[in-house]
């Protein structure tokens, strides 16, 4: 990354593969020689639809980066800790209005693979028929990719879908595994959104104005 360290201040790209999306850093802090004026606005994460790859852009954000509508949420004060992203996640529902999980604070971790949210919602989402088949290794029946409920993620006043085929995977194996980790953090967070999740949006870190912004994916 040391070829970015130049004073043009002109937006940078980098293309990611799914194998390093786990190294990307989204700090306030001053990188690879970049200044610290540079370093102090905006990153974004924008990703393709399927989740299959992904660019990671420093500086300025256009209508060419992200095409739609970027929705903002403030990032939780975390006792003066400018290196986490939290944000609240008022609730995370079925389509149906079903309450999984309420009043989430949500570490937004693109160093983590897994999402792990409460032991209470994932208990209550993996259930009847759908319940795992192997706690341990997170197995659940591969049709629950096409017939588990889609969830809702509520942040504030939008929405974020996401489907069953995003939150449950299939391996090399032909067995399928919930990419959602059962955990009672006990941190300043209830929950962290790991590269699952975020992968299948494109996401907006403005350091500036201590906000976070969701679009769909290109």
């Amino acid at each position: 990354m040391s070829q970015f360290g130049t004073e043009s201040f002109l937006p940078q790209e980098i293309e990611l593969t799914p194998v390093t999306w786990y190294v990307i850093l989204f700090h306030a802090k001053k990188l690879c020689g970049l200044p610290e004026s540079y370093m102090s606005r905006m990153r974004i994460y924008r990703t393709r639809k399927d989740g299959s790859s992904g660019t990671v852009i420093f500086g300025d954000i256009s209508k060419a980066h992200i095409p739609g509508t970027i929705n903002y949420v403030p990032v939780i004060e975390n006792f003066g800790n400018k290196d986490e992203w939290i944000i609240e996640i008022s609730s995370i529902t079925r389509e149906d209005g079903t309450v999984l999980a309420s009043k989430l604070s949500a570490l937004l971790d693109t160093g983590a693979y897994r999402t792990y949210l409460p032991t209470l919602f994932v208990d209550r989402l993996f259930s009847g028929i759908w319940e795992q088949m192997d706690l341990g290794n997170l197995l659940v029946r591969c049709d629950a990719m096409r017939l588990m409920p889609t969830l809702l993620v509520n942040l504030g006043g939008h929405q974020l879908k996401w489907e069953p085929s995003q939150y449950i995977e299939q391996l090399e194996s032909g067995q399928c595994r919930s990419t959602i980790q059962p955990a009672n953090l006990p941190l300043s967070y209830n929950a962290l959104m790991g590269i699952s999740f975020l992968r299948y949006f494109s996401v907006v870190y403005d350091v500036d104005n201590e906000v976070v912004g969701f679009a769909e994916p290109i």
